[in-house]
């Protein structure tokens, strides 16, 4: 073998192996920046799969035997959210944020700030309901201060909010939050809002919703009627007013993601459909 056939090889030979290194060191720098994803994971009894690329993992777990995922979208706003599948679960919609969130969110919000009788909560803390009786069966006397603590828990992150559907709840906030102690602050309110949802029972005059049945009249990120600027998501057909669309980002249902929506009728009313 000649001496350039030995310089060829060890060239070949040297690239392999630099190559093997970069993908390992590649592997470690995602475990290590991922590392509080993985401790939570184990703490829920969840899975963090594989992220395509240099993409943000995400962490698959289960709350009372309903689906529940922690993921991150990045954005001109990077954000954290905890989605948990109701499957219609829910007798009704309710949101909780915080009011400085809220005033600058008052255009398309459209629905009273209900009060839960904790006067430092309710200057903090803006919250809706429809119908407003689900939020005074959350914040019963009986379990108020155990409600008001689980919300206090995610308090001190930027723009926090609790947001309860037909189908899904998610409690989110801005920023990645890739801590240990983050991840489960997040997780954990979504645990208890489970529990005080599914605990509720039936009460005269709020039905339990079937699948399938839900009041298409009602935005399911505001809990407001729907008498003008709706669409409809191009994947699920779930309609959502426009502005709290754009708000949101994509689709309110859980799993859904879909990012595209299109112009529709007011539920109730004709009216012809443009494409968004």
């Amino acid at each position: 073998m000649s001496l350039g056939d030995v310089s060829i090889l060890f060239a070949i030979l040297a690239s392999a192996f630099g190559g093997m290194l970069c993908v390992y060191a590649f592997h470690r720098w995602m475990n290590r920046r991922d590392a509080g994803l993985f401790r939570a994971a184990s703490r829920l009894g969840g899975k963090v799969p594989e992220a395509d690329g240099i993409g943000w993992r995400s962490l698959h777990f289960s709350i009372e035997g309903r689906p529940a995922l922690l993921e991150y979208e990045r954005g001109e706003q990077h954000l954290t959210r905890v989605r948990v599948s109701l499957a219609r679960r829910s007798p009704g919609v309710l949101r909780l944020l915080r009011n400085s969130v809220a005033y600058a969110n008052a255009r398309f919000i459209g629905s009273p700030d209900l009060k839960v009788g904790a006067p430092a909560f309710d200057r903090a803390w803006y919250v809706t309901a429809r119908p407003p009786s689900l939020a005074t069966r959350i914040f019963s006397e009986d379990r108020r201060d155990q409600v008001i603590a689980s919300v206090q828990r995610i308090a001190s992150y930027d723009e926090p909010t609790i947001e309860i559907s037909r189908d899904t709840l998610i409690v989110r906030a801005n920023g990645l939050l890739r801590r240990e102690t983050q991840i489960l602050d997040l997780a954990q309110t979504a645990i208890d809002f489970v529990g005080y949802l599914f605990r509720l029972g039936p009460e005269e005059g709020i039905a339990w919703v079937a699948a399938g049945d839900a009041d298409p009249g009602l935005c399911p990120v505001c809990a407001a009627p729907m008498t003008e600027g709706v669409v409809h998501c191009d994947k699920c057909k779930t309609p959502h007013h426009e502005e709290c669309w754009r708000y949101v980002g994509q689709c309110s249902t859980y799993a859904c993601k879909g990012k595209r929506f299109t112009a529709g009728p007011v539920p109730g009313h004709e009216r012809g459909a443009a494409a968004s």
